[in-house]
């Protein structure tokens, strides 16, 4: 069809097409040479000139293959068929590829090469680091994010030699599986033009969620999508039980990339058994919640006994549970839940996805209440998204915390509401009298993802110019320059980021202290021993980087023997200079 299309173009404008392109690429001589060296494109640029670059070679890059295809049809027609089989499976794939390149475009490393202050990222990035070098979370590193990250940033390093980009890499391939899946479920159920909207929507939403990338709601988003599309046709799959296991292994595996990834595999347990009540199929019921609860605790079992054989297991319990009960319980009061909800939601409106789907979310329940005649085919899809959607707004606000990637996790959701809200105005133009071109669903939905996409431009240079200034690297040279690499330099306060930029390990599990200042969950046994291994492992500097939740050698609890051991280490660690504000202590030894 595709190259039918080009076929029929006129002699002229192929020439006009050529000439241009010989034009173009003369003007720009050296571009693909300078392309195979992506590094040096934006070497040595200002801000404004690489924003700009950027944008000029993706045109270039779009236009040159554009030309490579016409020509190919032009030159070759016998292969038309061929090249139409090739558009019809990869079309739609490079240009969610394009789409998934665009949002992580700012958060690679040649625009982020040292971004020190994105502490939740830089934990990983240690950990990752640490378990190349034999270490193992929560027992010699300790953190309360479930385990999947740090093994999924260990990957990355490894494959990358201890760079960021090989996990920008898999951040590529996970976000594209992510949009890959939520693409085709909206597809199969509401049209190629909505599933277009619906997913460039998102991907663009997810540029101001990000917050430079590498965090556990992002790698969590690829299994969102997949329970979704598993649930979406429970009703009318040949083996419900086999496909509620697998949906129980995909709740398991989101809920230890981050707890608050469950929303939707919460919303399908509870269709379930609604379905199974009103259906009065309580047999029935509790089969399929067997199955389902055996795929969860087949992934728990899996982590579980991998930190046992290590005698790890308490340690892993202690954070991954104990830890976040205690840190989410912190919040007390509806109002203190509701607040982040309501403060926080502002970056998913950036582009029209919060409003687009509320506007699909209100009327969902128009057409189930009033319409739920004409939904048998996405009846279950609708539904699950409707209870879905309430319990990720309780899951962001559980914290009671403000944090714009929380909401990341909200994205698929919405993205299936941002499609029936669209295909809500597109079914009731295609219902209308109007003769539609053959080429309105095309010009259409481009028009609309078009006007969502400039609305959102000057923000997303923003986004990308911020990040840009995420390259404090005076505290990492400071660092290189006065330890060798087998010196532990500890940072009392929560610079993870730093200790990996610099290659130096921490010397004690607690790389950065937070867990050590919460009441409720620490004890005198713990900073006794935090204190301990500092004194035996004998750090090379310590740097105060006056973090107030961390207070320089000051914690919640006070006994004999801390205070013997903080006496031990202002005697042999002196104050030598300020870096970047941060005061450096020095071993003067015995």
């Amino acid at each position: 069809m595709y190259c039918q299309n080009l076929k029929t173009l006129s002699k002229n404008k192929i020439f006009i097409l050529v000439f241009s392109g010989l034009i173009f690429t003369w003007f720009k001589k050296g571009f693909l040479t300078r392309l195979m060296f992506a590094g040096k494109i934006f070497e040595g640029r200002s801000l404004a000139i690489r924003f700009g670059l950027f944008i000029g070679y993706s045109i270039t890059i779009i236009f040159l293959i554009l030309l490579f295809f016409i020509l190919l049809v032009w030159f070759f027609p016998q292969q038309s068929n061929k090249l139409d089989k090739f558009f019809d499976w990869a079309g739609e794939k490079i240009l969610l590829l394009g789409g998934v390149l665009w949002v992580l475009f700012p958060t690679n490393p040649f625009n982020m090469p040292f971004p020190v202050s994105l502490r939740d990222s830089g934990v990983f990035l240690y950990v990752g680091w640490r378990i190349l070098n034999g270490e193992l979370p929560y027992r010699d590193v300790w953190d309360h994010k479930p385990p999947i990250i740090f093994y999924i940033d260990a990957l990355g390093s490894a494959i990358s030699n201890n760079s960021r980009w090989g996990i920008w890499i898999i951040e590529v391939l996970s976000l594209f599986m992510a949009v890959l899946i939520g693409y085709k479920l909206i597809q199969k159920n509401f049209g190629r033009s909505v599933a277009f909207f619906a997913s460039f929507l998102w991907l663009m939403t997810l540029v101001f969620v990000l917050q430079g990338g590498n965090l556990t709601e992002e790698f969590a988003l690829p299994f969102q999508f997949l329970c979704l599309w598993l649930a979406h046709d429970i009703e009318k799959c040949k083996f419900p039980l086999k496909r509620l296991f697998l949906i129980g292994l995909v709740i398991g595996i989101s809920f230890f990339i981050k707890q608050t990834t469950i929303g939707i595999g919460t919303a399908i347990i509870s269709y379930l058994i609604i379905r199974g009540f009103f259906a009065k199929r309580v047999k029935e019921l509790i089969r399929e919640l067997v199955f389902l609860s055996s795929g969860c605790i087949s992934v728990f079992i899996i982590i579980a006994t991998f930190f046992a054989v290590q005698n790890a297991f308490q340690p892993f319990f202690n954070a991954v549970f104990t830890y976040n009960f205690i840190y989410a319980s912190s919040v007390t009061g509806f109002v203190n839940r509701l607040k982040p909800l309501i403060t926080g939601i502002k970056p998913l409106t950036t582009t029209g996805l919060f409003q687009v789907a509320l506007s699909g979310y209100v009327y969902s329940v128009y057409l189930f209440l009033f319409k739920k005649h004409s939904l048998d085919k996405w009846n279950p899809l609708l539904a699950i998204g409707l209870i879905a959607l309430p319990i990720e707004f309780f899951m962001v606000g559980l914290s009671g915390r403000t944090h714009p990637h929380y909401y990341i996790s909200m994205i698929p959701v919405l993205s299936l509401f941002a499609g029936i809200s669209f295909w809500g105005v597109y079914s009731q133009l295609l219902s209308s009298d109007w003769k539609k071109p053959i080429y309105a669903d095309a010009v259409f939905t481009i028009c609309v993802i078009g006007v969502f996409f400039w609305s959102s431009f000057w923000a997303y240079k923003d986004q990308y110019v911020d990040y840009s200034g995420k390259n404090d690297d005076i505290v990492i040279r400071y660092i290189r320059a006065k330890t060798t690499p087998n010196d532990a330099v500890l940072f009392w306060g929560a610079e993870s980021s730093v200790n990996y930029f610099s290659q130096r390990r921490s010397p004690t599990q607690y790389v950065y202290q937070y867990p050590l200042y919460k009441e409720g969950y620490v004890t005198e046994k713990m900073i006794v021993d935090y204190l301990e291994t500092i004194i035996q492992e004998k750090p090379r500097l310590i740097l105060d980087t006056h973090n107030p939740v961390t207070p320089f050698l000051f914690f919640p609890i006070k006994s004999k023997a801390i205070n013997e051991q903080i006496d031990y280490l202002q005697l042999h660690y002196h104050p030598v200079e300020c870096v970047n504000t941060w005061v450096v202590y020095e071993y003067v030894g015995n």
